[in-house]
């Protein structure tokens, strides 16, 4: 896959959260020598970086109604999951653990969190409330599991 290059961002292959009611696209891109969360327009227009710190944002997912982003970063050390709101405001760190965590996606209704989580020693999946409360673990695999995603229904992961 080649490189796409939007108003001199550059974003290689990776992962683009797709436009829900909201109308926009979320993407992770380098910003300099680290990855920042952006979103444009549908029809490209309207570039926006939500996330311009010294750190690496990567991961973007949607809420259902477009209103949230939640993503990890590594502001903080290891890579957390953190939420804002679309607007790049109101950023809050949802996990808090030595080892990494990633992937994260919402569930339809927009009450959950999906992820991926290293800190059992190996990537497994677990769910959490969207306000970070109530983390679970969902598999014990001796493999990796990873890149979670809510059924359409939000009643299973995979």
């Amino acid at each position: 896959m080649g490189l796409v290059v939007i108003s001199g961002v550059v974003a290689g292959p990776g992962q683009a959260a797709f436009p829900g009611e909201n109308g926009r696209v979320a993407f992770t891109a380098f910003s300099g020598p680290k990855q920042d969360i952006f979103t444009v327009a549908a029809d490209g227009s309207d570039l926006r970086n939500h996330t311009n710190n010294p750190a690496t944002d990567a991961d973007a997912a949607f809420s259902a109604d477009g209103s949230q982003i939640v993503f990890y970063s590594l502001r903080d050390g290891p890579s957390e999951i953190y939420k804002m709101q679309l607007n790049g405001t109101g950023v809050t760190r949802l996990t808090n653990v030595a080892a990494g965590n990633v992937d994260p996606s919402f569930s339809p209704d927009g009450s959950r969190i999906v992820f991926t989580s290293f800190r059992d020693g190996n990537a497994e999946i677990y769910v959490m409330n969207a306000d970070g409360t109530d983390q679970r673990r969902l598999t014990s695999q001796p493999t990796p599991d990873s890149e979670p995603v809510f059924s359409p229904d939000g009643s299973k992961c995979r």
